[in-house]
C-alpha cells in the first residue's frame, strides 16, 4: 500500500511539473498524454481530469511505446 501511495505521489509532482506557458491555469493537462496500468484509471483520472489516457496492461503499453506511440508520462 506504501508504494502505491508513492507512486502516486511522484506522479501527481510529474503531473503538476509538465505545466508551462502563460495562462497559469492549475490543473490544465490538456495535451498531455499519460500511459499507465489499467487498475490506475480510477485515480489517475481524479489527479488529472484534462490529460488523455492509455490504461492497459504492462506488457501492452510497453509494446506500444517500442512501436511508436506518443507518451508524455
Amino acid at each position: 500500500m506504501r508504494r502505491f501511495a508513492w507512486l502516486l505521489v511522484c506522479l501527481a509532482l510529474l503531473v503538476a511539473s509538465c505545466g508551462g506557458g502563460d495562462d497559469n491555469s492549475a490543473g490544465d493537462f490538456e495535451g498531455l498524454t499519460v500511459f499507465a496500468a489499467a487498475s490506475l484509471t480510477e485515480v489517475f483520472q481524479e489527479i488529472a481530469r484534462d490529460a488523455t489516457f492509455n490504461f492497459a496492461g504492462s506488457d501492452e503499453l510497453a509494446t506500444q511505446i517500442r512501436e511508436g506511440s506518443p507518451a508524455d508520462v
